[in-house]
C-alpha cells in the first residue's frame, strides 16, 4: 500500500533531516563565532547574525496560534522515531563490537534499560 509513495517520503525525510542538520550547524556557528562572552556565558547572543531557516519559520508560524504547536510537534515526533528507528535498526555497538540488539521476543533487559536511558535523553533534549 505505502510502496509506491517509498521515494517521496525517503526525500521528504532526507530533506527534513538535512534541514534539522544545517540549522543546527547555522546556530552553532552563530554562537561560536558571535558571541560577547563566549563559553563563560554559554554563548549567549544578543542578536542572531546568520539567518537559520528553520527558526525564523517556527518564529513566523507563531503569528498563526496553532501553527506553531503543529511545527514543532511534528519536528519531534519525528526525531523521536528517528531515534526509535535507529536503535532497533543498528542496536548498540561499542567501538566495533556488537553488544546488544533489540529484537521482538528476544532483547535482554540490559538493552532495554539502555533504550530507556537514550529514550530519555532524547525527550530531555527535545523539552530544552
Amino acid at each position: 500500500m505505502i510502496s509506491p509513495f517509498r521515494v517521496l517520503i525517503g526525500i521528504f525525510c532526507l530533506t527534513l533531516t538535512l534541514g534539522i542538520i544545517w540549522s543546527i550547524v547555522l546556530t552553532s556557528t552563530d554562537r561560536i563565532f558571535y558571541s560577547k562572552c563566549g563559553f563563560s556565558c554559554g554563548f549567549i547572543l544578543d542578536k542572531k547574525q546568520i539567518f537559520n531557516p528553520l527558526d525564523s519559520l517556527l518564529v513566523n508560524a507563531s503569528m498563526h496560534f496553532p501553527l506553531d504547536y503543529l511545527f514543532f510537534f511534528i519536528l519531534s515526533s519525528y526525531i523521536f522515531i528517528c531515534c526509535l528507528y535507529g536503535i532497533i535498526k543498528f542496536g548498540f555497538n561499542y567501538f566495533c563490537f556488537k553488544e546488544y540488539e533489540i529484537k521482538k521476543d528476544s532483547s535482554v533487559p540490559q538493552a532495554l534499560i539502555i533504550a530507556a536511558f537514550i529514550i530519555n535523553l532524547t525527550i530531555l533534549v527535545l523539552t530544552s
